[in-house]
């Protein structure tokens, strides 16, 4: 299964981030099974909607929260910061989203 056939099969169970997901298991049968966090513990994710509704950065435009859009390590960067994510060294970032879930 592939990152983006994975992302929608989260899409497809409400996941709208990657902060709402306490624990995603790849079943044996190819399903997935998803436990959420509390609303309360929800933690800023990266957005996993697909590429062409999200925006992409090397160098961000605010200072916030940002996701790493290869491995979605969250790191605060303030405007105009350009860096390397320090866990996979990828340089785009996307902003971290801190959506609840909505059921």
């Amino acid at each position: 299964m592939t990152e983006f056939e994975f992302f929608m099969e989260l899409r497809l169970r409400g996941v709208e981030q990657l902060g709402q997901v306490r624990l995603a298991i790849l079943e044996t049968n190819g399903q997935i099974s998803v436990y959420f966090f509390e609303d309360d513990k929800v933690k800023p994710g990266l957005l996993i909607l697909p590429s062409d509704c999200t925006q992409r950065y090397k160098v961000v435009p605010e200072s916030a929260d940002y996701a790493c859009i290869r491995c979605s390590e969250i790191i605060h960067m303030n405007a105009g910061e350009k860096q390397l994510c320090p866990r996979c060294a990828n340089p785009e970032w996307t902003k971290a989203s801190r959506a609840k879930r909505v059921t």
